[in-house]
């Protein structure tokens, strides 16, 4: 960890705060961060497809971010994703809020998503490069009992059903373990652990 570059984080997160008046509004301070999970497992292979038309299939009530080229998010995806962020959180220039973020260049580099976030009231704010493994709380804390959870869940419909699951039953797989194990108990100790 490069201490001068975390210490300059936190200056600038802290300058942010009192500037948006929001030093005791943690609740208007946010991190989003990313991770893949594979959609089909069969009791002898594993494989992650490219995955159109996920949507349809999925609860009423889920919201799916899918990057249909490739595994991996791009600046488009970000924009939606941004985009349905700022409305969930009733975000604005009356009532601001700061996504600490890592610096992927889909998250930082887009005119668009830069403009959008500055006239809406959301200051984003990036991790210090190579310093991410440290500071980004899903990363130390939620992603890994997230996806044992995942797999576990996904293990348990392969047994019971004797079929690799699909498309369909991947929004309740993905709902199931996050309900056993993404609780308010669990996010509070991601922002300790960093």
């Amino acid at each position: 960890m490069n201490k001068s570059e975390v210490g300059l984080f936190f200056d600038i997160l802290e300058d942010k705060m009192g500037e948006l008046n929001m030093t005791n509004k943690a609740d208007r301070i946010f991190n989003i961060d990313e991770s893949g999970f594979q959609l089909k497992t069969s009791p002898s292979t594993v494989v992650a497809p490219k995955v159109v038309g996920l949507k349809e299939k999925l609860p009423d009530d889920s919201d799916v971010f899918l990057n249909e080229q490739s595994a991996y998010i791009n600046a488009q995806l970000f924009f939606v994703v941004i985009k349905k962020f700022v409305d969930y959180f009733h975000i604005s220039k009356e009532s601001p809020a700061i996504l600490i973020l890592d610096g992927h260049d889909s998250h930082c580099s887009n005119p668009d998503i830069l403009g959008f976030a500055v006239e809406n009231g959301l200051c984003l704010l990036c991790l210090p490069p190579h310093n991410t493994n440290w500071l980004q709380p899903a990363d130390k804390v939620l992603f890994a009992p997230l996806k044992r959870a995942y797999y576990d869940a996904c293990s348990h419909f392969v047994r019971n059903h004797s079929r690799a699951f699909t498309k369909v039953e991947f929004g309740h797989l993905i709902k199931e373990a996050s309900e056993r194990v993404a609780t308010v108990g669990l996010a509070s100790n991601s922002f300790r652990a960093t």
